[in-house]
């Protein structure tokens, strides 16, 4: 599992179900779960280094300056689980330039941040490996 391949597994959930976050994930679960143990780990490793990439990126302190407000480690998380589900080209493109996401938040959300937070996006290759193996990933690793 590389980036190439992580992203090859999201942008193809998204073009299946584009306007249904539940059954991209579902859709990831399933494949990613096809993959080995060591891929599903990979997986949730690249994840996690994105939303690292992003707080490095200040991708942070930019929503809290555009929505007025102080986000929460856990709101910026569940935030990412939103923001990797929607692709690598907005991904890219709002680490490239955050003005750009604000833009697509204003258009496409009327502003509005709260649904914009997708927690079981964090979950993804957790629960890939429950349905690989039936053992919870969090009490193995």
């Amino acid at each position: 599992m590389n980036k190439i391949d992580f992203w090859y597994i999201i942008n193809s959930a998204k073009e299946v179900n584009p306007h249904n976050i539940n059954k991209q994930r579902a859709d990831i679960e399933k494949a990613l779960s096809k993959h080995s143990i060591k891929s599903i780990r990979k997986f949730n490793y690249i994840a996690e280094s994105l939303i690292i990439e992003a707080k490095d990126e200040g991708l942070k302190e930019f929503l809290c300056v555009i929505f007025k407000d102080q986000i929460s480690n856990n709101r910026f998380d569940f935030f990412m689980g939103w923001l990797i589900l929607q692709g690598d080209a907005l991904y890219n493109q709002t680490i490239k330039d955050p003005k750009f996401l604000k833009e697509i938040i204003e258009i496409n959300f009327n502003n509005d941040f709260t649904v914009l937070s997708f927690e079981e996006g964090l979950h993804i290759a957790s629960s890939a490996y429950e349905i690989k193996t039936g053992r919870n990933y969090f009490e193995d690793f």
